[in-house]
This record gives C-alpha cells, structure tokens and sequence, in this order.
C-alpha cells in the first residue's frame, strides 16, 4: 500500500521540478550567450560585482527543494495508524401501539392504553439517540410519528393517542406491520417494530404477515398487554367506576383477554422476543434493552476503524522555511528578489488544499457531543468562507446545515439550507431523499406547533407539505 493518500501529486510535481529545471539550464545559457556578445566573460565580475552565479545556483535549489515540499505535501503522506472511536448513531425503532376499544380495559392500571403510554414516557432515556417513530393501529394503521431523533414530538404524539383515533373498529396485527414496512428507508438494514397489543388479532393475518415481514428484514418484538383472565371493557371514563361495558350485538358484555399465543408467534417469525408488558413496564423495558444491545454492536462494528495518521505538515513547515531562506538568499538580479513573496503565495494556495476544513470537523465535533446548535454554526462558517472564495458549494454543506438546524430547532434556517440542498443535488437521488425527508419532519414539526397554538388551518397545511415531501422522499 503506498504511503501517499494522492499519489498523482508526487507525478505532477516531478513534472513542474523537471520543467523548472529546464528552464533555468535554458535561462542560463541565453543569458551567458547575450552576455558573451556584449563583453567578455572574464571581464563580468570586475563590471557587475554583485553578479554571482554560484548565489544564482543556490537560490534555484531552495526554490527546487521548496517546491518539492509542497507536492509531497500535497500527496498526503501517512505512516502509522489511530483507532477512531465513535459514539453509536443509534438505531431506528418504530412502536405500534394499539388504540382498538378492547384497550379500555383496566387489568392494568389504569387501563392498558394509558399503561403503555406511561411506560414509554418513562423510558425515553432508553432510547437516547435512537429514532423514533409512532404507529396507531386498530381495523387499520397510520403513521402519527415518523421516525425522529426529536423525542419530545415523538412523546407529544404518543400521549394524544386515544381510543378511537383509528376509524376502523376491531384489532387486525398485519396493518401495523405494512405501515412499517412502507415507514422504513429502503437502505435500512436493520428495522426494528415493537408491537404493543392484548394480541386479539380478529382478522387472523398478523403471523402470515410477519412471515412476510422476515423477508423484508424486519424484527418484530411485541409486547403483550392485560391479563390471560381478561377484564370487561368499560365505557366510563378514567378516574370514574365502570359501570357501562362494551357488549356484542346479542347484548353480551364482551371480556377482553391477552392472547400471547398469536403475539410470540409474530415475534419468533422475525426473530423478535415476545415479553408481557407486567404492571409497571418491564417487558418493554426489556425489549429496549434487547434493541440497544443488538443495534449498538452493529453500529460499532461499522464505525470502529483504523485510520492512517496524516503527516503533510512537516512538509509544508519545512517548505515555508525554505521560501524564507530562499528569499534572504543575496541575488545580483531584482527580478530574483520576487521569487520569495511569489513561491509563498503559491504555497499557501496549494497548501490549503491539504488542510482539513476546521469548521467542518468543528461541527461534527459539536454533533457528537450532543450540540446541534454549535455545529450548525460552524456549517453556517464553513459555507460563507466557501461563497467568499467563489468556489462551488458542496450540496452536503448546505443538507448538513439544515439537518444540524433542524436538530437544533432553527426551523426557518434550516428550511431555507434543506431547500437549497435539493436545488445543489439534483443528480443526487440520495442526498435527494433524505433532504426531502428531514424537511417532511420539519414540516411535521411546524404542525404540532400549530395545533399547540391551536390554528387547525396552519396545522393542516403543515401536515399536508409533510406528507408531500414524505411521499416524494418515498419515491426516490
């Protein structure tokens, strides 16, 4: 393996040395002809005193020796390694939870769907630096929450769940699996559901759907919710004895009982863990456990390497020297005298090249110690000193600045970066789509906020733009 990153430099600086080379052997000897026609060589040193082509000589060399310091310095050499330790970036878990009216019932306290929103609350700390995203089911599924590192919309969300919320009556366990299916980005290779349920799956298709969910890559954990005996499902509200029960058209209270049976045979056909929730939520805190050790491992797997260590810039030092000494270097011609002032600035164009831009490792310094505001900034710097020098903006900038924007809760900045993002990267399908799904995650964010400010109008039109750009994210 060669010790240089961009080998093609050292071929282009042997070039530029072989041709200044040459051009001083030329230089010189039309110069010493000139002068034979005019006076004879003996007689030079007595009428320019100053003249010396020994100074000439040396004064070449450094600028020799300086120039090839700047190519290998530019090749990017590299000797030695260092392990690079990341943070985990986390895992994307969607949560299926079921709203059907048999989630009235009060086994758990107190009463299964109030159970699980508490649970969940609780363990937010679980789940830190994960995405999370919210499916409601019942007859039918729907995507409340997409997947987001923004907890607080995700427990927003979950906490206005009701009964209800889901037209459809009745509990069929293969919807919340299709909306998943469709929920997760196709380059995902781990996608994690936890389906929390009693289990009663009416329609009967949930396991046919799992197996086919397998395929797909996904893993089902679920979670069962209630108790074998069962319960009555009461109509009163929480807080008030019940007293009126949901009955079957012949009149018959109905009595609502986990089925773990059908629940651990949709986890098993996934590879997923069936748990019972237990009175205080301990079955999906064992879940989230089980997620975090899966997940993470995976992630260190990908992100622990070793990289090679840099090593341009004694090079670059050593050729800033070496312009300096050229330049006190005596000289018995002024033109020489620019030879300085101009390899210096030519190495300082060059150079900059080698360097890492620090406002781009700043920022991902700043994300990876959990503050998106500061990396945002330094995104923000690293563009305008790119527009300063007329060069071309990396699309990456531009999507990396909103998304540090939008983490930070900058909403107006970092739609404005991500809509930039998407006219830079047009040939880009992938930047493409995940511009447009962090601004359908924006504009879901501006729909909560609208409906915190109670304007239902606005509201709609947040979540009509979200669902716009979901969709067009989705077709990429």
């Amino acid at each position: 393996m060669s010790p240089f990153a961009q080998v093609e430099f050292l071929y282009l600086g042997t070039v530029v040395i072989c041709g200044l080379i040459l051009l001083f052997l030329f230089s010189e000897k039309s110069r010493r002809t000139k002068l034979s026609l005019l006076v004879s060589e003996k007689l030079l040193p007595k009428l320019i005193p100053e003249w010396s082509p020994f100074q000439q000589k040396i004064k070449f060399a450094f600028m020799l020796l300086c120039f090839a310091m700047i190519f290998i310095a530019l090749s990017r050499p590299q000797w030695g390694t260092r392990q690079r330790t990341s943070e985990p970036t986390g895992i994307d878990i969607l949560v299926a939870i079921d709203v059907s009216k048999s989630m009235l019932a009060r086994d758990v306290r107190p009463n299964r769907l109030e159970r699980v929103k508490l649970s969940m609350t609780n363990l937010m700390e679980k789940v830190r630096g994960d995405r999370l995203g919210l499916i409601a089911f019942s007859g039918s599924a729907f995507l409340q929450c997409p997947l987001t590192l923004d907890h607080q919309a995700f427990v927003k969300t979950l906490e206005d769940l009701t009964i209800g919320l889901i037209k459809n009556p009745g509990t069929n366990l293969s919807k919340p699996i299709d909306e998943a299916s469709r929920s997760f980005s196709q380059d995902d290779s781990d996608r994690f559901l936890i389906l929390l349920s009693d289990g009663e799956d009416l329609e009967g298709e949930g396991l046919k759907r799992a197996k086919q969910a397998a395929k797909e890559g996904i893993r089902i954990f679920t979670i069962g919710i209630g108790s074998k005996e069962g319960d009555r499902i009461p109509l009163d509200p929480i807080g008030q004895p019940a007293q009126n029960f949901l009955t079957n058209p012949q009149g018959e209270t109905i009595v609502s009982k986990k089925d773990e049976n059908s629940l651990r045979a949709i986890a098993e056909a996934t590879g997923g863990v069936y748990f019972p929730l237990g009175p205080t939520g301990e079955g999906l805190e064992r879940t989230l456990q089980r997620l975090q050790s899966i997940g993470q491992q995976k992630k260190r797997e990908l992100l622990s390497s070793e990289l090679p260590i840099e090593r341009f810039f004694p090079f670059a030092l050593l050729a800033l020297i070496l312009l300096f000494i050229e330049d006190l270097t005596p000289s018995g011609r002024k033109k020489l005298t620019r030879w300085g002032t101009t390899c210096l600035t030519l190495a300082i164009i060059l150079l900059v090249g080698c360097l890492k831009r620090d406002n781009v490792k700043n920022a991902e310094d700043a994300l990876r110690d959990g503050n998106p505001r500061k990396a945002a900034l330094f995104y923000d710097a690293e563009i305008n000193a790119t527009r300063r020098m007329d060069k071309p903006i990396d699309p990456k900038l531009f999507l990396n600045a909103g998304l540090a924007h939008l983490e930070a809760g900058s909403l107006t900045e970092a739609n404005q970066f991500l809509e930039r993002s998407l006219d830079a990267s047009v040939d880009d399908p992938n930047l493409q789509s995940i511009g447009l799904n962090a601004l359908g995650n924006l504009f879901y964010r501006k729909t909560n906020l609208w409906l915190d400010e109670q304007n239902v109008g606005e509201a709609r039109r947040s979540w009509e733009k979200a669902l716009k750009f979901y969709d067009a994210a989705f077709q990429l």
